[in-house]
């Protein structure tokens, strides 16, 4: 898992309201790391944090195009894989309640930070559910609008070891992220309006689950 950076802890915590915009899409995945970080502490307010990141982005699950090819050193295990751990943001604000219990005053501020989180959601992501079987890799098909932040995010199983290229129509590369993660991003401004392609590499040496997260 990779680390988040420590000004995540100011934007999480910060009065203002969390809102949807460019760059929202690695908050989502950050604030997934910092709920992690925050239950390991058994702290509501780290926890709390991670919700209202997560609570301003509503996400939506779509389908989408995906083609399937050997990698490199295909594997041969296809046997049960786990299912990578995304939680919503409600899941996030429960837990918080969970761990403020006897608190009176952080139970009422965690209550307040999730009303104000159902009130002022703006904006949005989408993500699909894709299986990939060890030493292979998958194309996943994404368009995006020119002029504006293209996002995407992978989020695998914990201890998913995935590796990440994305490239235009043309089989330029955009951006590659390599190394051992279960968490990969890239963002990019397109030109214009286009196609663009994720190749997902499982390196791992078992079948992983992962999503892919767009904005």
């Amino acid at each position: 898992m990779k680390a988040f950076p420590i000004a995540l802890f100011a934007c999480a915590l910060a009065a203002s309201p969390v809102v949807a915009g460019p760059g929202s899409l690695q908050q989502l995945t950050l604030a997934q790391d910092l709920f992690a970080y925050g239950l390991e502490a058994q702290d509501p307010l780290l926890v709390l944090g991670a919700a209202k990141i997560a609570g301003a982005v509503h996400v939506k699950d779509v389908a989408r195009p995906v083609d399937t090819r050997p990698g490199a050193t295909p594997g041969t295990d296809a046997g049960e894989d786990d299912t990578p751990a995304m939680v919503s943001a409600a899941e996030m604000f429960a837990v918080a309640r969970d761990l403020a219990s006897g608190d009176e005053a952080m139970t009422m501020m965690i209550e307040d930070a999730e009303a104000e989180g159902a009130r002022g959601q703006v904006g949005g992501a989408t993500r699909t559910l894709n299986r990939l079987q060890s030493g292979y890799v998958d194309m996943v098909r994404v368009e995006y609008e020119g002029g504006t932040l293209a996002e995407l995010a992978i989020l695998g199983a914990n201890g998913a070891n995935l590796d990440l290229k994305v490239t235009d129509d043309k089989g330029n590369t955009i951006c590659a992220e390599q190394g051992a993660s279960d968490k990969l991003y890239c963002a990019w401004t397109p030109a214009q309006n286009g196609t663009f392609f994720a190749e997902i590499e499982n390196v791992s040496p078992k079948r992983n689950s992962y999503y892919v997260l767009t904005n």
